[in-house]
């Protein structure tokens, strides 16, 4: 997401943005399940939507800023430094 450099905007937009938002997430989904390492994961369909939705608001709004959000300030996940 980072070196694509995704415009926000044409997400938001209300006339064009759910086709905006659907062409980059098809892209996003295949560019990072065709990944061999990723791939042999077995991912189901609700652990990428997960990491998606993760990746998606760091994105959209900074690490920091998520992580203060009081929203999910009880939510915990698991986070390893290796992988797999």
């Amino acid at each position: 997401m980072l070196s694509k450099k995704y415009k926000l905007s044409k997400w938001e937009n209300k006339l064009s943005g759910v086709n905006a938002w659907k062409h980059d997430r098809d892209e996003i989904e295949h560019a990072v399940l065709k990944v061999p390492v990723i791939d042999k994961l077995g991912l189901s369909g609700a652990q990428w939507g997960a990491a998606m939705n993760l990746a998606l608001q760091f994105y959209q709004n900074g690490p920091c800023a998520v992580m203060k959000d009081e929203k999910v300030k009880d939510r915990h996940i698991q986070v390893s430094r290796t992988f797999p």
